[in-house]
């Protein structure tokens, strides 16, 4: 045999073999784990409860201060509430996410709403839900200036704006609650 045929034998032979270890077994992928609810057992407790107990946490539904005078407002921080109503039904707005955007200028001083822009982030704005009558509360969070984002930035959403079609600018001072009162939004 001649060595340009003993090469083309021995890379055939080479390739065949990696043909033959790839396939071998399957690599047949497995499902993900089903999550566990860690149940804790009661039996050798002294007190009268149930068979078991879930350590899973319980909702708590929202419940709006019924005395504003009791919310308190942390040194440096700023507490915002208000009430979301539907221009479209006159109805309020209920169990519907509420962000506040925050505005930023384009020139340190100058708050000229016409030479600012809003930003959402869906992750460090502060959020809040309406609870049934339309009211929400933003607790303790960073003074700014900022719009109001009511729904779900993904799918159904809208801004609260003026009769002019701007938003509606809004500032959160310092050490302060600020009512913004009735919101009218097309949602």
């Amino acid at each position: 045999m001649r060595t340009g045929q003993r090469l083309l034998l021995l890379l055939t032979l080479v390739i065949s073999l990696l043909v033959l270890m790839g396939c071998g077994e399957e690599n047949t992928p497995t499902s993900p784990p089903t999550p566990r609810v860690i149940v804790l057992s009661t039996e050798d407790s002294p007190v009268a409860t149930p068979d078991a107990v879930s350590i899973l946490p319980t909702p708590v539904p929202f419940q709006f201060p019924s005395d504003l005078g009791s919310v308190q407002v942390h040194p440096g921080k700023a507490v915002v509430i208000g009430r979301l109503i539907s221009t479209i039904d006159q109805q309020p707005i209920t169990d519907t996410p509420v962000r506040m955007a925050k505005i930023f200028y384009a020139e340190e001083g100058n708050k000229d709403p016409n030479q600012g822009a809003w930003a959402l982030d869906n992750a460090q704005s502060p959020f809040a839900y309406t609870n049934e009558s339309g009211y929400f509360i933003f607790e303790n969070v960073e003074p700014t200036d900022f719009v109001i984002f009511v729904g779900d930035m993904l799918s159904r959403y809208n801004v609260e704006t003026s009769d002019n079609e701007r938003p509606v600018p809004h500032t959160a001072p310092p050490d302060k609650l600020t009512d913004l009162g009735d919101i009218w939004v097309k949602y």
